[in-house]
């Protein structure tokens, strides 16, 4: 749970202060059941796998855009960014770990671009 008081200090100093935390992909497909919507996803080891491919399916409905933090190779986030847009999943981009402010903040502004405005 230490990287989720973290990415909170982030997301709180970009203006996101209604946060909900999920220690895993499984308990954020619990808390999305109650047919919530969220403006963003923010998705820690994200494994690039069938798996993690299945989960990100499952829930991109309930989410405007979906954030990865992965280390993974350039080749795979070409691959992964193929595979979401023809998925219509809403994956807004991959991030390496350690996030870093400036990285989470220029990818939240991409997102509030997109949708016109701002989503806090």
């Amino acid at each position: 749970m230490g990287n989720a008081i973290e990415y909170t200090k982030l997301m709180n100093e970009l203006g996101f202060y209604r946060l909900t935390l999920c220690a895993s992909i499984e308990e954020a497909e619990q808390e999305v059941k109650n047919k919530r919507r969220y403006d963003y996803l923010l998705y820690d080891d994200f494994s690039c796998d069938a798996n993690g491919c299945l989960a990100l399916s499952a829930i991109r409905n309930f989410f405007r855009h979906i954030i990865l933090l992965a280390n993974i190779s350039e080749a795979q986030q070409m691959s992964l960014l193929r595979w979401a847009w023809q998925q219509n999943v809403p994956l807004l981009g991959l991030l390496p770990r350690p996030l870093e402010l400036i990285q989470l903040e220029s990818m939240v502004s991409i997102g509030c671009y997109a949708c016109g405005g701002d989503t806090h």
